[in-house]
């Protein structure tokens, strides 16, 4: 057979891998499971698997159902593993470090056993010296004198199992795993046996998991994840001068494939389908690298791990979203403006990196107006809980006081209460609600509230402000919050209402004795007050007249009339 013939196949063989695997990668994951094990060429179809798509693949089968996945992944496959699940910043988490050996234990013990011994011999000097405390017999002492609970496979050294931690639950017993990968290691080669518990018991911790770190850093940034001091460096402020051309700082790749299978270690199957959610991404073989690329940074700097597909579509949307507001702010475009030509355009000057600061430190400042608010706010210093927003601002501050910030969406659009950030128009409309919020709570601190004296009410801004009003109008005193007899609150009801062509409504009269009252007691401008509330009040009207404007007055009900705090007649 020709060397030329020989390449064809096995070009053809990795095609039909490939083709397989994408389809598997569609099924849901217990089809999948099941098409891999009664797939003919099954090994070499695991060992196709990138390591971050079988890594998801087995989070979302279960750890316990992989089993039979896991005895066929490779060595690499297994290594990457180790490296995303058993550190904790920069230290080893012993706990995990047992439940993931233990896991491979059960996979394929052989294998495992030979893994550590010959490719990871320092990790498991680390993790035995964490796990087991060793006694050397001398050659002329009774073994008699070492307690009963050390293990010994040669009557010279002796070892003891430290217990599991509190809480900490093992797949499998934590002696039977460290005895069996011991047992193994030694049949195998008795002086590597000797050696290994040797410099386990002289390993100094803070050195050798700083060895291990590093090698590790060094594998995971081979895959597109860089170190997180070097990861979280995407979320430095947006300088505008400091924009790149893209082509100075993103080397093309070859193919897509090899962009995304290599570099990025995601399916192109999978991630393709996330690319076609927005069409400036259409040219997937110029900018799938670079997306990947941004991806994987933000994976790290937000140090939460993608375990699932779901997680990596939902990092990938945020991307995508942040992506599409910096190209916005960056072509000088409104927020309603998305003009594709325009923003594929700026795609293609500038790196992906400088268009997602723009976007991110956008929406930072937003965060950051919450924050601020927070600290000082009049409804914080009052002790009343934040749910006193209402649902609307209390979502909207609700998914900006998290990290990253998340759009209240409200199921709008979808299911989702809360998704990242699709575009600067939301960022803008978001960063509105948080002002109008703001304003709101400035003019509660102006208007000299000095006793609220509220015990069987659920209380909002709303019933708030216009049980003021109508204390106010009704002549009792609108420096203290209390409920108005139903009586009293009939006679504001009916002075409230306009009928016009049988059609009940509140007149502007009305609305301007509200705004006449809140200049006088808040002590304010009138055109700034109608500028930055003027539109939150007439909301509020307008949710008025929807609630009452069918109510008759002899029909109201205090239990029923939620936008104004009244208490039954006292009789």
């Amino acid at each position: 057979m020709s060397s030329k013939k020989g390449l064809e196949i096995v070009e053809h063989k990795i095609k039909a891998l490939k083709a397989k695997r994408e389809d598997i990668l569609k099924m849901d994951p217990e089809d999948a499971l099941n098409e891999i094990i009664d797939f003919k060429e099954n090994i070499p179809l695991v060992h196709s698997f990138p390591e971050q798509s079988l890594y998801m693949l087995m989070n979302e089968a279960g750890h316990e159902d992989f089993l039979p996945i896991l005895a066929m992944a490779s060595k690499k496959q297994w290594e990457y593993i180790i490296d995303l699940e058993i550190w904790n910043r920069d230290e080893i988490d012993i706990k995990q470090a047992s439940y993931w050996l233990g896991l491979m234990d059960m996979a394929d013990p052989v294998r495992l056993a030979n893994w550590l011994l010959e490719e990871q011999s320092d990790f498991l000097s680390y993790f035995l010296r964490n796990k087991i405390d060793v006694v050397i017999r001398e050659h002329d002492e009774d073994p008699s004198i070492i307690p009963d609970d050390f293990i010994t496979f040669d009557d010279v050294i002796y070892f003891k199992v430290l217990d599991d931690q509190p809480g900490e639950k093992p797949f499998m017993e934590t002696k039977s795993l460290i005895y069996d990968l011991l047992s193994r290691i030694a049949d195998k080669s008795y002086p590597m046996y000797q050696t290994i518990i040797f410099i386990s018991a002289g390993v100094i911790n803070a050195e050798h998991a700083e060895n291990l770190y590093r090698e590790r850093n060094s594998r995971l940034e081979g895959k597109g994840l860089l170190p997180l001091d070097e990861a979280i460096e995407i979320y430095a402020p947006f300088i505008k001068s400091g924009l790149k051309n893209r082509y100075k700082d993103v080397l093309k790749s070859e193919s897509e494939s090899s962009a995304i299978d290599d570099k990025g270690n995601i399916d192109s199957s999978f991630l393709m389908n996330v690319f076609s959610m927005d069409n400036y991404f259409a040219d997937t073989e110029t900018f799938s690298s670079e997306f990947i690329s941004l991806c994987n940074r933000i994976i790290v700097a937000d140090k939460k791990g993608v375990k699932t597909r779901g997680d990596l579509e939902h990092i990938a949307k945020r991307v995508s979203g942040t992506l599409r507001a910096g190209a916005q702010i960056i072509a000088g475009l409104t927020d309603k403006d998305t003009d594709d030509v325009l923003i594929w355009n700026i795609f293609s000057k500038y790196s992906l990196i400088d268009v997602f600061k723009a976007g991110n430190t956008k929406i930072k400042d937003v965060r950051e107006k919450v924050l601020k608010w927070q600290r000082s706010s009049w409804l914080v210093k009052n002790s009343l809980q934040i749910s006193f927003l209402g649902e609307k601002w209390f979502g909207i501050a609700g998914g900006m006081l998290v990290w990253p910030p998340v759009y209240f969406n409200n199921y709008k659009k979808g299911s989702q209460i809360y998704r990242p950030f699709n575009s600067l128009d939301e960022i803008m409309e978001t960063e509105s609600e948080i002002d109008s919020m703001a304003a709101l709570d400035d003019l509660f601190a102006l208007m000299g509230i000095k006793n609220i004296n509220i015990k069987e009410f659920s209380l909002g801004w709303e019933n708030f402000i216009l049980t003021l009003w109508a204390r106010d109008w009704l002549h009792m005193k609108d420096d203290v919050l209390e409920p108005v007899s139903l009586e009293n609150f009939r006679k504001f009801f009916d002075w409230l209402w306009i009928k016009e062509d049988g059609v009940r409504f509140i007149g502007r009269d009305k609305k301007q004795d509200f705004l006449n009252w809140l200049v006088r007691t808040a002590e304010i401008e009138p055109d700034l007050l109608i500028g930055k509330l003027g539109n939150v009040f007439d909301d509020l009207f307008e949710l008025l007249e929807n609630e009452y404007r069918h109510v008759e007055t002899k029909s109201l009900d205090a239990k029923y009339i939620n936008f104004f705090l009244v208490k039954e007649d006292q009789i």
